[in-house]
């Protein structure tokens, strides 16, 4: 009987890696699909659980970089675009790079537009960089 415990946690692992991996099926279409159809909020919310499960650096799922682009254009379209150039670049870095070109088009746009909000916002003052040197020691 002790021989059978160890056998069944194995198979429970097994059915749990199954319905997590169908999960994250369920994830991402639906994020693509909501995506398509210009429903940002629940694509966002969608795609974004989907990367956060399956888009570890080490074991990147294929569908990655479909969902970071997507990501990156809603975050764009949301009035979030240093979020989309960080998801645009993250996409830049999974395979496969035919459409590097657009994607590239697509950092340097919501690069551009990061520098000028960063250009019109008045809300923030001088940057002061003290070196070690010239920084009091109770520092």
């Amino acid at each position: 009987m002790r021989s059978s415990v160890p056998i069944l946690a194995l198979v429970v692992l097994g059915l749990g890696a199954c319905a997590s991996q169908k999960d994250l099926g369920i994830l991402y279409s639906r994020g693509i699909k909501e995506a398509r159809h210009d429903d940002w909020d629940p694509a966002i919310k969608d795609l974004e659980q989907f990367a956060h499960a399956a888009c570890a650096p080490a074991h990147a799922d294929r569908r990655c970089r479909e969902a970071y682009l997507a990501l990156g254009r809603g975050y764009e379209r949301q009035g979030a675009p240093a979020h989309a150039w960080a998801t645009f670049d993250g996409a830049l870095g999974l395979p496969p790079h035919e459409r590097d070109p657009a994607v590239r088009d697509d950092l340097a746009r919501v690069q551009q537009e990061v520098a000028d909000k960063l250009q019109q916002s008045s809300d923030h003052g001088p940057v002061i960089v003290r070196y070690r040197d010239e920084v009091p020691e109770e520092y």
